[in-house]
């Protein structure tokens, strides 16, 4: 059991960076032009459309995500130790991948309309997604498991 829990607290860390480095490239493939900038800039269609589809979206995966991490967390009271450290992990997964795919597309709308409250709308949802990686204390608190 305990090198299952730290296996699965390796693997979401692990994901967590690999989404991370995605974040961190997409911010210097856009600053050194390689990937375009600014082509929404101006077209005012394209950009209140892009914005207001990245920020509902941003507006619904939130708390969806956490809400959903929870519900299922509840659920792994009942069961033995290996299967819920296998659904936190499963559950974990979907939770780190809707908040970072909402951070990379906020990012992208950034770029593209050069819109500054894009910026921040990204570092929002990119600060719930690191407090939501996920740490073996934290791990066992949430499927109260005892050292």
């Amino acid at each position: 059991m305990e090198e299952q829990i730290k296996e699965t607290v390796k693997k979401l860390n692990l994901f967590s960076f690999v989404f991370l480095v995605l974040f961190i490239g997409s911010c210097i493939l856009f600053n050194y032009d390689i990937l375009p900038t600014g082509i929404w800039a101006g077209n005012a269609n394209a950009e209140y459309l892009s914005e207001t589809v990245v920020v509902l979206l941003s507006l619904l995966v939130v708390p969806f995500s956490l809400r959903l991490f929870d519900l299922k967390l509840a659920k792994t009271d009942g069961m033995d130790v290996e299967k819920a450290i296998k659904s936190y992990f499963i559950w974990a997964m979907v939770r780190i991948v809707l908040l970072y795919m909402t951070t990379l597309l906020n990012v992208a709308v950034y770029f593209l309309t050069q819109e500054t409250k894009m910026f921040f709308c990204a570092l929002m949802v990119f600060a719930i997604t690191l407090y939501c990686n996920p740490g073996e204390k934290r791990m066992r608190r949430e499927l109260k498991i005892e050292k």
